[in-house]
């Protein structure tokens, strides 16, 4: 509970005398840990919670397990879905999201790359789809695009997310591309040096 000093007394000398912020306040909420501690059910009671202040709240699960839908009694997909008058869920599968990110990929790039190009891109792409870490970029781009919107379309955005293992890895996701990015210019730049020196 957030509250300055000890519950059930006023504050005294030496206590913070600024009232606390309210806990229904927070623009961005995330829930994690273990599976079967309560995450989902945490996430649905202060989403719920923040909706019946009038907040306009979304609820967000990433969770495989998607038990969301259970708990709120609707059926939930990968777009929001009204539940109450000021409440939103959704469901994101990460392998839907996958495929989508990388057609989406796959035609931008049809778009750029020359005709005599385009079997070796599909080929890439085809590779895309399987690679380790396609998911998790895929779902690491829709929930930052889901709290980006939050101020212009949300009051609050509350994400279910799912057991540790998944979401660290989700999490760590910049870093490790940003290693990768970086190896492959390092390879590129010895590249060009041997080019020169041929």
């Amino acid at each position: 509970m957030l509250t300055a000093g000890r519950p059930g007394r006023a504050p005294g000398p030496g206590d913070d005398r600024t009232p606390p912020r309210h806990w229904l306040d927070r623009p961005l909420v995330f829930f994690g840990g273990k599976g079967g501690v309560g995450k989902t059910t945490c996430a649905v009671a202060w989403a719920l919670a923040a909706s019946r202040l009038g907040r306009r709240t979304l609820l967000v699960s990433t969770d495989p397990a998607h038990s969301t839908s259970d708990l709120l009694g609707v059926a939930l997909g990968a777009a929001e879905r009204r539940v109450t008058e000021h409440l939103w869920a959704q469901e994101i599968d990460a392998a839907k999201e996958a495929e989508e990110y990388v057609d989406r990929i796959r035609i931008d790039l049809l778009r750029r790359v020359p005709e005599r190009m385009r079997p070796e891109m599909e080929r890439q792409v085809e590779m895309a789809r399987v690679t380790p870490g396609a998911e998790e970029a895929a779902l690491f781009d829709r929930v930052a695009e889901i709290a980006l919107a939050q101020g212009d379309t949300w009051d609050a955005i509350v994400f279910d997310t799912a057991p540790t293992g998944h979401t660290l890895r989700l999490l760590a996701l910049p870093e490790l591309l940003q290693t990768w990015i970086d190896g492959l210019l390092d390879r590129r730049q010895r590249i060009q040096k041997l080019s020169e020196l041929w």
